[in-house]
């Protein structure tokens, strides 16, 4: 094997790692969209519940579980806007899904039989489009330990 197609083999592995961490990434918002979205729904559910039946059946205690659900549908709405979970989520969705779109035409591109011109060209336009793509991409952290190098999702 020559070193060329060592070098396409040692950019697979570092996209695969990447994109690996940003399947994680991604699930992770994810759940967290899912989660904050069943809090302010359900709180709001139950706000808008109990202030209709405390106006039917007069009673103090549901205006107050009124309010507090209501405030606990504010709060959750408003710091959901604020962590913009959602928008965290679709960045790191698009970083996966172009570190898969990479991956998968560099695991073609290595069973063909290439020139050195031609591996040539080809390495320059993985390196040009990893680097449109880290260009976009959520920061992540590189960090040695005793196997080796891993990569992990930078947390700031």
């Amino acid at each position: 094997m020559n070193a060329k197609k060592r070098l396409l083999f040692k950019q697979l592995s570092k996209i695969s790692k990447l994109k690996k961490i940003y399947l994680k990434k991604t699930n992770y918002y994810r759940k967290c969209d899912s989660v904050t979205e069943a809090i302010i729904i359900g709180s709001g559910t139950v706000s808008t519940t109990s202030i209709i039946l405390s106006m039917s059946l007069v009673l103090a205690p549901l205006l107050v579980v009124g309010a507090v659900t209501s405030g606990v549908a504010t709060i959750g709405t408003a710091l959901k806007r604020a962590l913009s979970i959602r928008h965290k989520y679709e960045l790191h969705k698009q970083t996966y899904l172009s570190y898969s779109e990479l991956e998968r035409e560099l695991k073609l591109s290595i069973t063909k039989t290439m020139g050195d011109q031609e591996y040539d060209m080809y390495l320059t336009d993985i390196h040009n489009r990893l680097s449109l793509i880290e260009d976009n991409a959520p920061v992540v952290s590189l960090s040695a330990n005793s196997s080796g190098v891993t990569l992990s999702p930078n947390m700031k």
